[in-house]
């Protein structure tokens, strides 16, 4: 089974777009530090939105979608065998116990994360 968990978009600065989510009435769900990244997860009803901050910060405003998955292993094996994807990063285990890989299509730019929690 596979089903949407959030959307990702990497913002310029985290606390105000924070800020302007929760006019929104987004709440903050978990906030995650990585050696070059500030993360904010946030939601409103079954919406969950994941706010990225590189450090330093970049301009590129790019946007992943992240696809929940029962078991992370099964798919990273199932991908080492598939020449149209290849693991960029991970897997990670992130403070809040969920286990993250990111993907990109070879002949694309396009990047998926696969989260299980």
């Amino acid at each position: 089974m596979m089903r949407l968990h959030h959307i990702g978009i990497e913002v310029h600065n985290l606390e105000s777009i924070v800020s302007y989510y929760e006019s929104l009435h987004f709440q903050v769900e978990t906030c995650l530090r990585l050696p070059e990244e500030k993360i904010v997860f946030m939601t409103r009803g079954q919406t969950r939105i994941e706010l990225i901050q590189t450090i330093p910060a970049s301009q590129s405003g790019e946007i992943h979608l992240a696809w929940q998955v029962e078991c992370l292993g099964d798919w990273i094996g199932k991908n080492q065998n598939n020449n149209d994807y290849h693991l960029l990063e991970g897997p990670i285990v992130l403070d809040n116990g969920w286990k993250t890989a990111f993907f990109q299509k070879i002949e694309h730019s396009e990047i998926i994360e696969l989260v299980q929690c």
